[in-house]
């Protein structure tokens, strides 16, 4: 026999669909999500590793490049000083004197217990003929030590500036060669006296290293 429900919609009865907790597949979402964790955090380590890895090959690279690192700034500091002395020499040379006399005078003069240890041109601002201000070599500084005590390094001293005054071929330019301060140090664990004289260029000299400088620089 067959049943015919004729009731209005609304009015049939309707069987709830119940869903059972056995039904969802809690075990294989858990298994999946777990999968998704473990993949998300093995990148993550892998990415961390090859930055570290990276980060350790710059910085041995980067310490592998010190050395010449600092070959280049020790050529660079060279450079600079030797600029630096080219410019002391050229200077030197347009003063206009024989400097091979003077520099073989000066090394005859020195005596015993005597060392040099400096040698330096002085430059002063002076009016010209022409009233113009122009540096002009005014003296020659020579910085030295005297081997011995206080009273011994003040003879020795004394006897080498008259030796510099008899030797003509370094005192002819100078008008003066006269001591200009000294005070005890000790040199190699001596006693001495560390000097230094001023050699003042007669006026004349001056003028004339001027004027070979001003020729100098017109030739330029």
């Amino acid at each position: 026999m067959i049943e015919l429900n004729l009731l209005p919609k609304e009015l049939r009865k309707t069987r709830k669909i119940s869903v059972e907790l056995s039904d969802i597949p809690v075990v294989r979402i858990a298994v999946a999500l777990f999968a998704l964790l473990l993949a998300v955090h093995i990148s993550i380590v892998l990415l961390s590793g090859r930055s570290k890895g990276e980060l350790d090959v710059l910085t041995l690279e980067w310490g592998q490049m010190q050395p010449q690192r600092d070959l280049i700034g020790k050529l660079t500091r060279e450079t600079g000083e030797a600029e630096k002395r080219l410019k002391v020499i050229r200077g030197i040379a347009e003063l206009g004197l024989d400097w091979s006399d003077l520099l073989r005078g000066l090394n005859d003069a020195v005596i015993p217990k005597v060392w040099l240890s400096e040698f330096e041109v002085k430059f002063d601002n002076a009016d010209t003929k022409g009233g113009v201000k122009e540096k002009l070599p005014v003296s020659v500084g020579i910085t030295g030590y005297a081997l011995g005590n206080s009273q011994e390094a003040t003879s020795i001293v004394a006897r080498f500036i008259t030796s510099l005054k008899n030797n003509p071929d370094f005192a002819e330019p100078f008008k003066e060669i006269e001591l200009h301060n000294m005070r005890a140090q000790e040199v190699a664990g001596k006693e001495a006296m560390r000097f230094m004289l001023e050699c003042r260029l007669a006026p004349d000299v001056s003028e004339m290293a001027a004027g070979v400088q001003d020729e100098g620089k017109k030739k330029k």
